[in-house]
């Protein structure tokens, strides 16, 4: 639980709620702002995969996934935003999940 809550922690800190303030406010598209945010996301995901140490990488990257969810849902994102923001990031943890640990240096 520990660590989910820091993944949670993690993926807050790159702001949801100030991307999503830019993706309402700034003279960018909607899209341009998304995916920025996804952008930061994933490398947010990225960290946590890398830095993470368990001898469970399945109920990892299911818990991952979860957290994905939830920060997504609390966002003051719109309902189309959060669909594919939901949608891309889960992506990305499938795609994380395909090549690690195998490829971290032992």
């Amino acid at each position: 639980m520990a660590d989910n809550l820091h993944d949670i922690a993690l993926l807050t800190r790159t702001g949801l709620a100030v991307g999503t303030k830019h993706a309402t406010s700034a003279d960018l598209p909607i899209d341009e702002s998304l995916e920025q945010l996804s952008r930061t996301l994933f490398a947010r995901i990225t960290e946590c995969v890398i830095n993470h140490e368990t001898d469970d990488w399945p109920g990892y990257y299911d818990k991952l996934c979860a957290t994905v969810c939830q920060v997504v849902a609390r966002s003051d994102l719109s309902s189309d935003s959060k669909s594919v923001l939901t949608r891309r990031l889960i992506e990305h943890v499938v795609e994380l999940q395909r090549w690690w640990p195998r490829l971290s240096p032992r």
